[in-house]
């Protein structure tokens, strides 16, 4: 398997954890507690910086190889380009969002859950199109040779949260991560 490909899917299964952990923050929001900020503003951070500067730019690399090796195959899924982009502007409503309500602006709670949940739900949906339809799609289309060319060039970054150096404004956030998943697991979740 091409080591994009590799990184790729197992940016996915990072990236759904983290979607569980705001489902989390949003089921206690919905309770009408309060949340922790900390965890919205980690992973607000992590959607806006890892996502865009490295994640979506290696999907895009593959797309337009796909569209050189194979346009008609391209063609059969949504823009990427456009997904991500729109992807960013609802990660950084969300982050905007956080920063109001940290920065005590008037917020209404109903407005708060409306971001939250419309960004956990695209955010899902357009996961879900990748690991259902492009990857496999791609995988069929490239040849080694175009994987080689891939890895070659692909952004070489380590994943700030689940990577092997996570940064130190992401170690409390997967930790909270990590013991969640502990206690979903206990309660055969």
């Amino acid at each position: 398997m091409a080591e994009i490909l590799r990184q790729l899917r197992e940016e996915h299964g990072n990236m759904a954890r983290l979607v569980i952990a705001l489902e989390h923050q949003l089921a206690i929001f919905d309770q009408g507690e309060q949340p922790d900020y900390d965890v919205l503003v980690a992973a607000a951070d992590y959607f806006t910086g890892f996502s865009d500067r490295c994640h979506h730019p290696k999907e895009d690399l593959i797309f337009r190889r796909m569209k050189e090796v194979d346009a008609t195959a391209a063609r059969s899924l949504p823009n990427l380009d456009r997904e991500h982009q729109e992807l960013a502007t609802l990660a950084q409503h969300f982050q905007e969002a956080v920063k109001n309500v940290l920065e005590e602006v008037e917020v209404a709670r109903s407005a708060f859950d409306a971001v939250l949940r419309n960004f956990i739900g695209e955010q899902r949906r357009h996961m879900q199109m990748e690991d259902d339809q492009f990857l496999p799609l791609a995988e069929r289309v490239l040849t080694t040779k175009d994987w080689a060319e891939l890895d070659r060039i692909a952004t070489k970054e380590d994943d700030p949260l689940f990577g092997a150096a996570a940064s130190r404004a992401f170690q409390s956030l997967l930790r909270k991560i990590l013991e969640w998943e502990r206690e979903d697991e206990a309660q055969g979740r």
